[in-house]
């Protein structure tokens, strides 16, 4: 589900429309801005790497800032699958701070003001509770799509793709008929041929 960063004003102020939203419009309520485009990763079995994602919204929607939240059938809720920066040069990754991250952040700095031992006994409590619920949503796009660039790290749309790690399907993405023979990114193969001419009109 693909938002684009919009300056609303002077001052800077900003929002995440769809990525079809026209700002040259002036300002439109909430019923009237159109809906986020949804790529579904399923049928363009070809879309390997965050490279390609990224060139395809560039081809399609422009430069610009974007933010990309992604969602399984079946599965409640949405997260956020990335935020990129993207020019006619190139793309760079964002790197985000989860909300377990603040909160845990948020709990490191009480801890040290805690004025005594029961108070920092009952911080590191709540400190273990936030580890084990993890409030932080999923965040990311690992064993969706292949990385290739680093977090923060400017890559220009000729640069060669970076060798990482192979990354895998979660369980709960592993969706494919059984029995069949797979590629390496978890892909039935014949669903992926059947679906191949789809992806050259994308």
């Amino acid at each position: 589900m693909i938002k684009k960063k919009v300056i609303l004003d002077s001052a800077g102020h900003y929002r995440y429309y769809s990525a079809l939203y026209n700002p040259e419009l002036g300002k439109l309520k909430g019923h009237e801005r159109p809906k986020c485009p949804i790529i579904d990763l399923e049928l363009f079995p070809k879309l390997q790497t965050e490279k390609q994602l990224i060139r395809g919204l560039y081809d399609s929607y422009g430069d610009g800032e974007y933010l990309i939240f992604g969602f399984i059938k079946g599965k409640k809720g949405t997260w956020v699958f990335g935020k990129w920066n993207v020019t006619e040069e190139g793309f760079c990754r964002e790197k985000r701070i989860t909300n377990y991250k603040r909160a845990i952040n948020k709990l490191k700095d009480e801890l040290s003001l805690a004025e005594d031992q029961d108070e920092e006994d009952l911080i590191k409590d709540e400190m273990d509770v936030e580890k084990e619920y993890k409030i932080e949503s999923d965040y990311g796009f690992a064993g969706h799509l292949k990385s290739s660039s680093r977090i923060g790290t400017f890559v220009f749309w000729d640069d060669d793709e970076i060798e990482l790690p192979n990354e895998k399907f979660d369980e709960w993405a592993d969706n494919a008929v059984k029995d069949e023979p797979e590629d390496a990114w978890g892909a039935n193969i014949s669903r992926a041929k059947d679906k191949a001419e789809k992806f050259e009109e994308w």
